[in-house]
């Protein structure tokens, strides 16, 4: 697995690190450190300034990577000039990383390296998988709290088989949702007792496979993941909406979705849905893609 890691020195750039540091990944894992530093319109001292801040950044993440890595683990630093939307996107896309790690916001005004619109872009824009770190206040000892957003797609499949290939530490817990509408969101265009009443019919089989897939995928886990704890649990409403409060409310640490689904009505892991989750968690979240 090669991991890519945009920092830029701001606090949720070290939070990249310090959750990259925590979690755990497959044996032979790379990674390469990469600050960005927008140099348009500085002046050469400026620039040179901004450069050689941006090396530091690197020099000391990569050497904090080594000290608490495994040893003989593969960890590289690079240093980019330009657009760093443009230039994260194609970094990633030439190594290529199969993981990007990005702090949800960065440094501010001139020094600025990592913008905060910058993890949106790379959500929306980066072919590989994309996490979104926010900084957890939780003690860093304590077990792992995953929240794993899925629907009725072969794609749901693909996220649990990822999730299954990492070396989740003893009391992991994984908690499994797929959202589904309301009654009263699909009888938004009903005209009469017979339409609601196959409304209804159709919403409650929309249910019941939904139980059987999270039973399905949930037997996976158990299979593959046997020293966590697995959960399963059908929400009620719009994913973007419900998804992001019940991992609140559940304490999770960590929101792993999808970039592609397709199925049910309101389909549980188009893009949107998960740009949204991304947008308004409170924890970090992951966007696994192809």
């Amino acid at each position: 697995m090669k991991i890519l890691i945009a920092c830029d020195g701001s606090d949720h750039s070290e939070a990249a690190i310090e959750e990259t540091l925590r979690s755990p990944w497959p044996a032979n894992t790379s990674f390469q450190i990469l600050s960005v530093v927008d140099t348009a319109f500085s002046p050469p001292p400026t620039v040179h300034r901004m450069l050689t801040a941006a090396q530091s950044v690197v020099d000391l993440s990569v050497e904090r990577l080594k000290e608490s890595l495994p040893e003989g683990t593969s960890v590289i630093g690079t240093v980019g000039q330009g657009n760093p939307k443009s230039e994260i996107l194609e970094c990633a896309e030439r190594w290529p990383a199969d993981l990007l790690i990005v702090g949800s916001r960065g440094l501010k005004g001139i020094k600025k390296v990592v913008l905060g619109s910058v993890s949106h872009t790379l959500v929306i824009s980066a072919s590989c998988s994309v996490r979104i770190v926010r900084r957890r206040d939780s003690n860093a000892e304590e077990a792992t709290r995953l929240f794993l957003a899925i629907d009725d797609s072969p794609f749901s499949d693909h996220v649990v088989e990822r999730i299954s290939s990492r070396p989740w530490k003893e009391d992991t817990s994984i908690m499994c949702v797929t959202a589904v509408p309301s009654l009263a969101e699909y009888m938004n265009e009903a005209q009469d007792t017979r339409e609601i009443q196959a409304l209804e019919d159709f919403r409650n089989k929309q249910v019941g496979d939904a139980k059987e897939h999270l039973k399905r995928l949930c037997a996976v886990l158990n299979k593959n993941l046997p020293q966590a704890h697995v959960f399963s649990e059908i929400l009620t409403g719009d994913p973007r909406e419900v998804v992001v409060d019940s991992a609140k409310n559940w304490h999770a640490d960590l929101i792993v979705s999808g970039c592609k689904g397709k199925g049910w009505v309101d389909r549980m892991l188009i893009g949107s849905v998960s740009e949204a989750i991304a947008e308004r968690s409170e924890c970090s979240v992951e966007v696994i893609k192809r």
